[in-house]
């Protein structure tokens, strides 16, 4: 493990330092429009970029040196390249595409359908066919609404993913921790490996020099949904963990449907009434990124420690619309 590290530490050290070079040369930007993006400058969208030639260097690296890093996920080989390879780059690709030239709404859904289908016809491993909640002794077959279930669950975490994505270090920061979460209840090693961009990508982040962009929120939230799946339907994470660890971006999108349905717009469109956008109307963006950490944190923890599920997801949203009431009376 340890020339993986060496190799990424390299990686990262030389993406630092070509940084200039490689933004012009990559020429992706997200350009402030005083409105939600309230940066003062164009700011380059190459997190996404970062976290994907760390990806394919760990790829080369198992494949070149047999580490076996990915011997966990047990399928054939055509299967891995198509469900760990092509179909997560194509994600990228189409996020990539999307921070350039803006796609629709209904095209991002479309291709991502499409995706996800083929997902689950290559593996069923990546199908739900049950709903077991432990903690409540709740067991609900879904066998006959499998693949829809299935693909609608993929496809709102995609998009809480991505709308998760507002403010500097957010994103970055709730990577580390499902990375770390995943790594705690499996000790497979590739979740602890990935760490390491991410850390490499917040000081970026943080100096207002990059952002993750669709790109890498397709890319990285497609790793993230179909592992949870894969770990549930192998009974390595239950549900619980999974929505708790999903809990507050999927709140946040809920809420922003609902509000934008009854202001007459579409769900799918932008807007500023994110969490984060409230909390950054008040606070710095590392208290803002302190709340809403705590907010998922804070409640796994909990959940791991009394297991009192259904009590701490009661009070995880009462406290989430408090501090949206505070914050919106103070406004």
């Amino acid at each position: 493990m340890v020339i993986i590290y060496i190799s990424l530490i390299i990686l990262n050290l030389l993406f630092l330092t070509y940084y200039s070079n490689i933004e012009k040369f990559f020429n992706i930007f997200d350009y402030p429009d005083n409105k939600r993006k309230k940066q003062k400058k164009k700011i380059p969208i190459t997190g996404g970029l970062l976290i994907v030639l760390n990806y394919i260097l760990i790829i080369l690296l198992n494949s070149f040196f047999k580490l076996d890093i990915f011997d966990y996920l047990q399928i054939s080989k055509f299967d891995w390249i198509f469900l760990f390879l092509v179909i997560p780059i194509v994600f990228y690709l189409i996020g990539l595409y999307d921070d350039k030239y803006n796609l629709k709404p209904s095209s991002k859904f479309l291709l991502s359908l499409i995706l996800f289908y083929i997902v689950i016809q290559l593996d069923k491993n990546y199908l739900l066919d049950q709903i077991t909640i432990e903690s409540i002794g709740l067991n609900i077959s879904i066998v006959k609404f499998s693949i829809f279930v299935t693909l609608l669950c993929y496809l709102l975490f995609q998009h809480a993913y991505n709308m998760f994505d507002g403010i500097n270090l957010q994103i970055g920061l709730y990577s580390i921790f499902f990375l770390f979460s995943f790594f705690f209840m499996t000790k497979i090693n590739i979740f602890i490996i990935l760490i390491l961009p991410f850390l490499f990508f917040l000081i970026l982040n943080f100096k207002d020099k990059s952002y993750m962009g669709d790109g890498g929120c397709y890319f990285i939230s497609y790793f993230f949904s179909i592992h949870c799946v894969l770990f549930y339907n192998t009974e390595k994470i239950n549900s619980e963990v999974i929505f708790l660890l999903m809990m507050i971006p999927g709140i946040d999108m809920f809420r922003l449907f609902i509000y934008r349905l009854l202001q007459g717009g579409s769900p799918f469109y932008p807007d500023n009434k994110h969490l984060h956008h409230y909390l950054t109307s008040n606070f710095s963006y590392l208290m803002a990124n302190f709340i809403s950490m705590i907010l998922i944190i804070v409640p796994l923890v909990i959940y791991l420690l009394l297991n009192n599920f259904l009590i701490i997801i009661a009070l995880t949203i009462i406290i989430y619309f408090f501090i949206l009431y505070f914050i919106t009376k103070k406004l």
